[in-house]
């Protein structure tokens, strides 16, 4: 990263982009290191059921080509335009005449309101209205020529990426297929953080002679690495990752990260980012060495000298239990990590909101959260849309090795409205 900013400077984030266009004709991104994938937007739950859990868990079990990835993308941002589109069509254009004047001024006043509200909070509060946006990313190698995936190769992704759709929707995760320019419309939005980016005030135009990556940067943007923290325009960015997962999880708990829907005394109000990243290794490779690493956790657990040891017995706990799941539930073995990005105004704002998140994680979902220092380039650009990479994911040493169906829980696909 330090080298790509010595070569092409500070204002040009586009050449870390992966997309480099989409196949109209097969319906799939051409991606860099010759991968093929899909992005969708889906419909994020307000609960949680057994039929939902059981579909995502199906998801992660598939045969997955080796060192595929999915990337679930949770973003809590203050893009408004949605809501204010469809409040305008149900409270606005109403019939001429003094009454309905009165009334589209009403409703004028409340979207201004709104989008006041979602950069400094109602009444100077740290309540902000936000859009909870979920986006899902599939990415998977392939071997044939110039990056263009054989007959077979092509048949087996469509299969894969059917069969994700339609447990998506089957479960009320309704997904929404995007194309180049709709991830040029989100990667906009993420990474120009000026109070007046012109996404701010609607869609911005496509030039069809240029790569939608070299698209996503406004002119006169910027972006800035430091120690801790990412300079974003008028926006910092820390990120956070868990330094200790809680010991229980239900599923749907990943709503408790941000929200206490239970009591409603601890929500974190500010904009984030949750991105949960998968990793589909060599099933039957991975299997055998684990299997060996149980075999020996097991020797040194009946040895005299170590059997005292907590570490000991719960790492042979942990082996028993992952094998357990492989055998009943038929699971397989993935590399999974989760990811929290949190946006401040400045540096005092993103102290506070850190601080929060922090506790509320810890207090509400048993997750410790720590904030990673050092290593913030390769981690914020790991964590973007189509992202994650093999190479990157050896180095920065964040995966844990799960039982596939572990990634269901992990999953943030809950919202509260």
């Amino acid at each position: 990263v330090n080298k790509f900013y010595e070569d092409f400077g500070k204002n040009d984030i586009s050449k870390l982009m992966p997309v480099l266009g989409f196949n109209r004709r097969h319906q799939y991104f051409e991606l860099d290191d010759s991968y093929i994938g899909n992005m969708y937007k889906i419909q994020t739950a307000g609960g949680a059921t057994d039929n939902m859990q059981a579909q995502l868990e199906s998801i992660f079990k598939q045969e997955w080509p080796d060192d595929s990835f999915i990337q679930i993308v949770f973003w809590a941002n203050d893009d408004l335009s949605e809501f204010t589109t469809n409040f305008s069509y149900y409270h606005g254009y109403r019939q001429e005449g003094t009454v309905g004047e009165k009334l589209n001024a009403i409703s004028r006043g409340l979207i201004n309101h709104y989008q006041k509200a979602s950069q400094d909070g109602f009444a100077r509060s740290e309540c902000r209205p936000r859009s909870f946006d979920c986006y899902v990313c599939v990415k998977t190698p392939i071997k044939g020529n110039l990056a263009v995936p054989t007959k077979e190769e092509l048949k087996n992704y469509k299969s894969l990426r059917d069969d994700l759709v339609e447990s998506f929707d089957s479960v009320g995760l309704f997904t929404q297929n995007m194309d180049e320019w709709m991830w040029r419309d989100m990667m906009n939005k993420m990474l120009n953080r000026k109070k007046n980016s012109p996404w701010r005030r609607g869609k911005t135009p496509h030039c069809a002679s240029l790569l939608p990556r070299e698209q996503v940067q406004d002119i006169g943007g910027g972006i800035t690495f430091e120690k801790d923290k990412i300079f974003i325009d008028d926006q910092q960015i820390a990120l956070l990752s868990p330094k200790v997962y809680p010991k229980i999880i239900g599923f749907g708990d990943m709503l408790n990260v941000f929200n206490d829907w239970r009591f409603g005394q601890q929500t974190a109000w500010g904009n984030f980012l949750m991105v949960l990243n998968v990793h589909f290794p060599n099933d039957k490779k991975t299997r055998s060495e684990v299997k060996k690493k149980r075999t020996y956790m097991g020797a040194v657990a009946n040895n005299r000298l170590t059997s005292w040891m907590d570490k000991v017995r719960w790492q042979k706990k942990d082996y028993d239990i992952a094998f357990d799941k492989l055998e009943q539930k038929r699971s397989r073995l993935i590399n999974c990590y989760l990811q929290f990005m949190i946006l401040g105004d400045n540096e005092d704002h993103l102290d506070k909101q850190v601080s929060k998140f922090k506790q509320i994680a810890a207090s509400n979902a048993g997750f410790d959260l720590e904030r990673d220092t050092h290593l913030t380039p390769p981690l914020f650009l790991h964590s973007l849309p189509f992202g994650p990479e093999v190479s990157a994911m050896k180095t920065l040493k964040r995966y844990n090795t799960l039982p596939s169906d572990v990634a269901a829980f992990f999953s943030p696909v809950f919202s509260s409205s």
